[in-house]
């Protein structure tokens, strides 16, 4: 997706007044001394969100050209186009099953499935249909899933597209996926991984809330990283790359694809954002749904960054991209910093209170301190104009009259999603200390969790192929 880089300079300018305005706030005694203190931890979070921004603006346009695939590649590896396989893992999937197989008709010839020991009429729908599919004897989850599929899979077999059931594949500009493109591309580049564009069905006001997020996260976060990009549930492989990382995988469902990464990129390997294909997932439509993944999120970001910490050290190393990236955003900043973009959270909410009673004159609701007004308006504008310039540098423009409207939602609900992160990462502290989950997720069980065992990895993976 193209963007006109006259916005670049635009962003630049409204992040530094922003940061300005804020700095004056606090420093010119118009608060007072805990209100001012109060105000620039309640900053941190959302102004280091608006730098970032800024910084992958630049990395994207840097890196634009050297990772784009299919335009003006140089053929480093002439031969035949290689043979394609959509592979997918369900589990009591029987009521999406019917539109997948309408949606998945394009590529149905090359199809094959897993049923998870699911306990429903999955299985005898997929068989029905004629549908090459494998049934796993017990739920192993999607990583091991995956893995016993591929060893069943014609050694023919050189690309690897992998799908959930909620997933539909498109075009950018709409129609059959370019899928046999990419994957060409993708070869003759030697690329281990390629992550499509992902995005969010507009399903309720939640569900929108979230597609500015996957904007924001994807089409401008993964776009900036170039050949060091982040794999997603919906991703195409090389087979023999994807078989290596997944013979030494912890097979843990939590950040499954982190934990491919982190594999990847430290055997030399690379993985590129390619926005030809778009693929169209499910939200979460209910609060409930939207913590349970988050909380599951959380705990697998940090499980990952735990468990795989040898080879995060040799992503670090790799370029000053992916030590941002991999080292400062979600490291630094996304694990170990946490607490005080949750603490931010919390004195906004104290905020919150001071904003109700100084609108409704309601005396006993404190106004002053860490609950003066000032800090819920300026974290709310903050938030408020990354929600803005997300939606003009990420949202395809198209649908951006769909989402300008939402953006003075954006901040509650940047704000609101600190709340299941905080408890993801206290599951894992607690699971490993106590054997058990402050709050449990729709996942895996806490039994599975216990069950499991790190798994070191005694050799790397293969080395990369010239890129």
């Amino acid at each position: 997706m193209r963007q006109r880089r006259w916005l670049v300079p635009v962003a630049e300018v409204a992040v530094g007044l922003t940061v300005a305005a804020t700095i004056l706030l606090a420093s010119t005694g118009a608060l007072s001394t805990l209100a001012a203190f109060g105000l620039l931890l309640a900053s941190a979070a959302p102004l280091y969100d608006l730098v970032d921004m800024l910084v992958r603006l630049r990395l994207r346009y840097a890196v634009s050209e050297e990772a784009a695939i299919g335009v003006g590649a140089g053929s480093q590896n002439p031969g035949p186009p290689p043979e394609l396989a959509v592979v997918a893992s369900v589990y009591n999937a029987e009521a999406e099953i019917p539109d997948f197989l309408e949606a998945s008709r394009p590529y149905r010839t090359r199809l094959w499935i897993i049923d998870d020991a699911s306990s429903d009429q999955t299985v005898d729908i997929l068989r029905s249909r004629g549908v090459r599919c494998l049934r796993s004897d017990r739920n192993l989850h999607k990583p091991a899933a995956l893995k016993r599929l591929l060893s069943r899979l014609p050694d023919s077999v050189d690309v690897v597209v992998v799908l959930d059931p909620d997933t539909r594949l498109r075009a950018a500009g709409g129609g059959r996926p370019p899928i046999e493109a990419v994957a060409e591309d993708m070869r003759r580049r030697g690329y281990a991984a390629v992550c499509p564009r992902v995005t969010v069905r507009r399903d309720n006001l939640l569900a929108s809330l979230q597609a500015i997020e996957y904007a924001l996260a994807v089409a401008l976060g993964r776009a900036a990283l170039g050949r060091a990009s982040v794999t997603s549930g919906i991703s195409l492989y090389r087979r023999s790359d994807l078989e290596a990382a997944l013979s030494e995988h912890s097979l843990s469902v939590y950040a499954e694809d982190l934990e491919n990464t982190l594999m990847l990129l430290a055997a030399g390997k690379s993985i590129v954002l390619d926005e030809r294909i778009v693929a169209e997932t499910e939200g979460k439509t209910t609060l409930k749904g939207l913590f349970s993944q988050r909380i599951g999120w959380a705990y697998g970001h940090i499980r990952v960054y735990w468990e795989r910490r040898a080879e995060l050290l040799q992503v670090l190393r790799r370029s000053p991209v992916t030590f941002y990236q991999y080292g400062i955003y979600l490291g630094l900043v996304g694990i170990v910093m946490h607490p005080i973009r949750q603490v931010g959270a919390l004195l906004v909410g104290t905020s919150l209170l001071g904003t109700l009673g100084l609108l409704f004159g309601v005396p006993f609701l404190p106004q002053t301190g860490l609950a003066h007004p000032a800090l819920f308006a300026t974290v709310c504008g903050q938030y408020g104009l990354l929600g803005l310039l997300a939606v003009l540098t990420t949202v395809p423009p198209g649908e951006r009259w769909r989402a300008v409207p939402l953006v003075p939602l954006f901040p509650v609900y940047a704000l609101l999603l600190t709340v299941p992160v905080s408890i993801g990462f206290l599951n894992w502290i607690t699971v490993r200390l106590f054997g058990r989950r402050i709050v449990s997720d729709h996942y895996a069980e806490t039994s599975r969790l216990l069950d499991a065992r790190p798994r070191t990895v005694r050799r790397p993976l293969p080395g990369a192929a010239a890129a």
